[in-house]
Order: structure tokens, then C-alpha cells, then sequence
């Protein structure tokens, strides 16, 4: 499985991560796994939502649920913010 780092910031809590994200999964099945990582590691803070989108940090485009991080153009050191 090949797998991208990349960097997650989380306005909410002012916090960023990194971590490994699977490259060849949708980012629908992928967003539940992010925040429940994130909730844990910011020990609660974080409480994460139905609504929330997965956004490049360097332009505000939504990343398209429905594509995998590979087709979305997500490579390793993107920087992401979840909103």
C-alpha cells in the first residue's frame, strides 16, 4: 500500500499533524479514520462532525470526497485543513 504524509491543521484547536494517509483510498472512508486519530491525540478537544470537509490548505479547494488522495492531486507534505 503506498502511503503520502501529510500535514493536517485543525482551526478548531489552532493544532497540526502529520500523518501517513493510504494513498489509494476514497477520502470518504479515509475522513472518519483522520478524526478519530485527531480526537485522540488532541485528548478530546477535537470533536469531530457529519459536516466536515477536507480542504487544501494552500488554496481552500475542497477535496472531493469521492476520489482517492492520489487522484485529488494529494502528495507527500501537502498540507490539508479539516473544516
Amino acid at each position: 500500500m503506498n502511503r503520502l504524509l501529510v500535514d493536517i491543521y485543525i482551526p478548531v484547536i489552532f493544532k497540526s499533524y502529520q500523518m501517513f494517509i493510504p494513498a489509494d483510498v476514497t477520502i470518504r472512508k479515509l475522513m472518519p479514520l483522520i478524526e478519530s486519530i485527531i480526537r485522540e491525540l488532541s485528548y478530546d478537544a477535537y470533536m469531530p462532525s457529519a459536516s466536515s470537509v477536507l480542504c487544501r490548505r494552500d488554496n481552500g479547494a475542497i477535496v472531493n470526497a469521492d476520489t482517492t488522495a492520489k487522484q485529488s492531486g494529494i502528495v507527500n507534505g501537502t498540507s490539508l485543513i479539516i473544516i
